[in-house]
């Protein structure tokens, strides 16, 4: 395992090590999802907390905000997980979500899809509403495919055949960060663990 995969892993393990205890030592008003390993909405930048409330850097424009909760809830995300993932993706950029800018790949859209997985998907990447929700219906299967939300994260920007062959250990640099600043700025916004 190279440094940067176990500085990875361990900044993970802080991280959820920290949730864990400050839940345990009554410091977090939240707890920890089901067995299903969704996270329940918890804490001060929860669900339940007004759109217009939300102070982080990657907190939605609120002509999307409630298109990701709806597709958060429709396909059973954990709260603002989707958020965070198209911040991610598109920084909310007018000229990426309406196609004037294009990643080197091709990707196209405020959640980034690749053409075919767009057809595959029946979205418009550049129609938001339809990009929202593909992009909640497609992280929820992946993750019903691979079984944890890291996983599908992980999928999501290095596909799912990378991660179904190599597994997580053998990720990218940028796909190993994309995993854990996703997940780390939603723990931390929402107080809720995320497996």
């Amino acid at each position: 395992m190279d440094s940067l995969t176990l500085g990875t892993v361990a900044v993970a393990t802080v991280a959820s090590a920290y949730m864990v205890a400050k839940r345990n030592l009554g410091g977090g008003q939240g707890g920890q999802g089901g067995d299903d390993g969704q996270a329940a909405p918890a804490g001060p930048g929860a669900a339940n907390t007004p759109i217009e409330a939300r102070n982080e850097k990657w907190a939605a424009p609120a002509a999307y905000a409630q298109m990701i909760e709806r597709a958060e809830r429709r396909h059973g995300l954990p709260s603002r997980l989707l958020e965070r993932l198209l911040y991610e993706e598109s920084r909310y950029r007018a000229e990426i979500i309406d196609g004037r800018v294009r990643s080197p790949a091709g990707a196209v859209g405020i959640a980034q899809f690749m053409p075919g997985t767009a057809r595959e998907w029946n979205v418009d990447p550049f129609n938001p509403a339809q990009s929202i929700d593909g992009a909640g219906r497609y992280l929820a299967w992946l993750r019903g495919r691979l079984g944890g939300w890291r996983e599908a994260l992980a999928a999501y920007n290095w596909g799912i055949g990378n991660v179904q062959r190599r597994g997580l250990i053998a990720a990218p640099r940028e796909t190993s960060r994309y995993v854990v600043n996703i997940i780390s700025d939603v723990q931390r916004a929402t107080g809720a663990e995320i497996q």
